[in-house]
């Protein structure tokens, strides 16, 4: 089993589009962008982190720039 660990700034790259920013951000993008909602942060954090997973496994398709430079980022990580 791969095991990736992700930098909190690139996930939230990932989820919001910026690196930067409180939690707000990631709660109300995921809301609006997937109609998802959940009780605490870190749920939110792991829906994020599922989607990126899906992606790796390329069984999604990144939507946009900052989805595709998180996972370069994720898989350059991983190689090191």
């Amino acid at each position: 089993i791969e095991c990736y660990e992700v930098n909190p700034s690139t996930l939230k790259k990932f989820t919001t589009g910026v690196g930067k920013g409180d939690k707000t951000a990631t709660v109300a993008c995921l809301t609006s962008k997937y109609g998802v909602m959940f009780a605490t942060n870190d749920e939110y954090d792991a829906y994020s982190l599922g989607r990126a997973g899906l992606q790796l496994l390329e069984c999604l398709a990144p939507e946009n720039a900052a989805q595709r430079e998180s996972l370069a980022k994720i898989k350059e990580n991983f190689q090191k």
